[in-house]
């Protein structure tokens, strides 16, 4: 979620929306948005992924910093340069998405959207269950260039039904639209 543009707008058009943030920094700037706004999104200050376990993340601002590049362990070669030292990584809850939504009773989301900085494989494992069922219609997601496979991410979304639109193509990243 970052700090909220996004959750922000979708929640002036639905309402239920939420926001998964793992970095404490930017889930500060999210809830401070979240208030100024009146917004009634439900903030969840963990990564998604697909298993459920604490995990690093770093960016390329380091440490303890509002970033929005921040990425899980394995995946934290940043897509940007910054000036901060990417040794600095933080210790973050990690969980399945699947478990999350059922374990904090959400409604199955009819929208999702990742953006994830390499870890969209393992999110959409983690969500398995939930992208199987009908009621969840529409996927966004970023995948970063060097760290995901556009043609797996593709792949692992068809089997759930899915079509599959590119909507935004940048020197690091595509944006699909996915659809059932």
């Amino acid at each position: 979620a970052n700090i909220g543009i996004n959750s922000i707008f979708a929640s002036t058009e639905s309402k239920d929306v939420y926001s998964i943030e793992p970095h404490p920094v930017n889930c500060s700037y999210l809830s401070l948005n979240r208030s100024i706004n009146k917004s009634k999104i439900s903030i969840y200050q963990c990564a998604l992924s697909d298993e459920s376990r604490y995990i690093k993340i770093a960016g390329p601002r380091g440490g303890l910093l509002a970033d929005g590049s921040a990425a899980l362990e394995g995946y934290d070669v940043p897509n940007k340069a910054g000036p901060g030292d990417i040794s600095k990584k933080i210790d973050v809850r990690a969980e399945r998405g699947d478990r999350l939504i059922n374990d904090q009773n959400m409604n199955i989301p009819n929208v999702i959207k990742i953006d994830v900085e390499g870890a969209e494989y393992r999110v959409i494992k983690g969500l398995s269950k939930t992208l199987k069922r009908k009621e969840c219609k529409i996927l966004y997601c970023e995948i970063h260039k060097g760290r995901s496979k556009k043609e797996t991410i593709e792949e692992e979304l068809s089997k759930y039904g899915f079509s599959i639109e590119v909507i935004d193509e940048r020197d690091y990243c595509t944006t699909i639209k996915s659809k059932k």
